[in-house]
Parts: structure tokens; C-alpha cells; sequence
């Protein structure tokens, strides 16, 4: 049903408990939806493994504005992944990573990226 969804601007998967393996398989069909600017993905059970993932979106959707992973389990590697690609992310104007266990450390890295 996704792939025919190709002016999907909001997507909401919140509380699915899509895990990494779902964060994974989004990153996947990312890249064929270009108009995606919003992307709900709070209380999921995101590790950091899937982070990387949500990396590759950040990469892939350029129109994308909002992303929220709120309350997952990305912690500092998933951030680490997360800060290495929003330099490239010339339209993200918001990333909501309240309740991840990402330290201050990499908060910091995440706010100068």
C-alpha cells in the first residue's frame, strides 16, 4: 500500500512498536516519497540500529521537516548517526528525540550538526 503513496506528506506510525527492523524497512521505501515532510515514529522500540536507519531517511527525503522518534531506545550511537547526516538536512527544522537516553554529549553534537 505504501509504494502507491507517492505524495505521502505526513506519515504517523506512532505507538506500532515498529522496532528497528521497521525503521529499517521504512529507510527502504524513503527515497520514493519526496514529498514527505513530516514523520511520526515516538514510542516504536527504535534502537540505535534502526536510528542509522532513520539516518539514511534524513538523507533521502529532502522535504523533510519534522521528524519525531520520541520515547524510543536510540540512545548515543543511534544520536551519533543521527548528527552525522543533519548537516544535510538543509529544510529539518525539528527532531524530537525526548525519552531516548541520548546523553549530553551527544545532544551537543546533535544541536551543532
Amino acid at each position: 500500500m505504501l509504494a502507491k503513496c507517492k505524495a505521502l506528506a505526513y506519515f504517523d506510525l506512532s505507538y506500532n512498536l515498529i522496532g528497528s527492523a521497521g525503521a529499517q524497512s521504512l529507510a527502504s521505501v524513503s527515497s520514493q516519497r519526496p514529498l514527505l515532510a513530516r514523520l511520526n515514529l515516538s514510542d516504536n522500540k527504535i534502537e540505535a540500529v534502526g536510528a542509522e536507519s532513520l539516518a539514511e531517511v534524513l538523507k533521502q527525503c529532502t522535504a523533510l521537516t519534522h521528524i519525531d522518534p520520541t520515547c524510543n531506545l536510540i540512545r548515543e550511537a543511534g544520536a551519533e548517526s543521527l548528527a552525522r547526516v543533519l548537516g544535510q538536512c538543509a529544510v529539518l527544522a525539528s527532531l524530537h528525540l525526548d525519552v531516548n537516553s541520548v546523553p549530553d554529549v551527544s545532544k551537543r553534537r546533535l544541536r551543532d550538526s
